[in-house]
C-alpha cells in the first residue's frame, strides 16, 4: 500500500514539475530562457532551428540565441535537483520491482530455469513446474558467486601487479644498463683516443729521428763536395796557367808539376749511396705502412667489448 502511494507521489511530482511544456516528456536536460521559462534542450534546438532568435513557446517573448547555440543557455539547477530527487524514489517505488504480468504482485521469487525474477502467481502459471526459490536464497547464492569471482579477480589483479612490477624492474635495469653501456663506450673511446695520440707521437718522433739522421748525412756529403769543388777549381787554374806559358820549353818544364793532377769528371765523387737512397726513401716513403706498423699494435681488450 505504501509502495503504491509512493509511486503515485512520484508520478504527480514528475507531471507537475519535471515535464517539458513542449514535448511533455520528462526533462532530462533543462535550460532556462531569459524570460525564466524552462524547456528541454532537445525542444529548444528544434525551435531555434539554427536561427539567431526565436519566440518563447510559453510567453512569446523574443529570445536571442547565444553564441555557441542553445547549449549555452544556463541549466535550470532547481529542476535538475528535483529530477535527481525523483530518481531517488526509484529505489523504493519503481515498477520494475513488480511483475509485468501481474502488476499488483511483487517480484519475490527467482526462476532458476529462466534466470528471471517472478511473482507468486507466475510460479503457478507462466513458470509452472520450474525450479524456483525465494529472492533471499537466490541472492545468497549470487553473493557467494560474486565473492568467488571477486576473489578470482583479486588473484588476477595480483598477477597483473606482479607483471607490472617485473616490467618496472626490467625498465629500470634497461635504463641503468643503457647508461652503463654509454659510460663504457665513452671510456673506451677516450682510451682509444689516448692510445692513438701516444702512437701518433711515437710515429712522429720516429720520422723526426730518421729525418735528423738523413739530414746529418746530407750535410756531411755537401761539405765533402764543397771541399772537392774547391780542389777541382784549384787544379783547373793550374792547368790554365800552363796554357798561358809563352814558350813550349817553359810549358814542358812545368808540366811535371801537374802530372799527378789527372782528375777528370769521372774522378769527382758522386753523392754517397746512403744519401742517394735517402732521397728515394723520402720521396717514396710509405706512410700507410708506417701507420699500419705502428697502429697495428693498438689492441682493444675483449673485456671492453663484453657490454656490446
Amino acid at each position: 500500500m505504501a509502495t503504491n502511494q509512493l509511486l503515485n507521489i512520484k508520478q504527480k511530482f514528475t507531471e507537475e514539475f519535471l515535464k517539458c511544456e513542449v514535448c511533455f516528456d520528462e526533462n532530462i536536460s533543462t535550460r532556462r530562457l531569459p524570460c525564466k521559462h524552462n524547456f528541454c534542450l532537445s525542444c529548444l534546438g528544434k525551435i531555434a532551428d539554427g536561427k539567431d532568435k526565436f519566440s518563447c513557446p510559453k510567453c512569446r517573448a523574443t529570445v536571442i540565441v547565444p553564441e555557441g547555440g542553445v547549449d549555452q543557455f544556463p541549466e535550470d539547477v532547481p529542476t535538475r535537483k528535483m529530477l535527481d530527487f525523483a530518481k531517488s524514489l526509484h529505489v523504493a517505488g519503481d515498477k520494475s520491482f513488480f511483475c509485468e504480468h501481474h502488476p499488483n504482485k511483487p517480484l519475490d521469487l527467482y526462476c532458476k530455469r529462466d534466470n528471471t525474477l517472478i511473482c507468486g502467481t507466475c510460479v503457478v502459471k507462466q513458470h509452472k513446474g520450474h525450479d524456483a526459490e525465494t529472492i533471499e536464497d537466490a541472492a545468497l547464492e549470487k553473493r557467494k558467486y560474486f565473492q568467488k569471482m571477486a576473489y578470482l579477480q583479486d588473484e588476477a589483479l595480483h598477477d597483473i601487479q606482479n607483471e607490472i612490477s617485473g616490467l618496472q624492474k626490467t625498465r629500470k635495469y634497461m635504463e641503468t644498463g643503457a647508461n652503463r653501456v654509454v659510460t663504457n663506450v665513452i671510456k673506451m673511446a677516450e682510451n682509444i683516443k689516448m692510445s692513438v695520440e701516444r702512437r701518433c707521437d711515437m710515429l712522429c718522433d720516429k720520422i723526426q729521428k730518421i729525418q735528423s739522421v738523413e739530414l746529418y748525412k746530407l750535410e756531411q756529403e755537401q761539405k765533402n763536395l764543397r771541399e772537392r769543388e774547391d780542389e777541382v777549381k784549384t787544379t783547373k787554374q793550374r792547368y790554365l796557367s800552363l796554357l798561358k806559358k809563352p814558350t813550349a820549353v817553359e810549358m814542358m818544364f812545368s808540366a811535371n808539376s801537374v802530372e799527378h793532377l789527372k782528375t777528370s769528371f769521372r774522378d769527382v765523387p758522386t753523392c754517397h749511396e746512403d744519401v742517394r737512397m735517402a732521397r728515394i726513401k723520402w720521396s717514396k716513403m710509405d706512410i700507410d705502412s708506417q701507420v699500419k706498423e705502428m697502429f697495428g699494435q693498438l689492441v682493444i681488450e675483449k673485456k671492453d667489448l663484453q657490454f656490446l
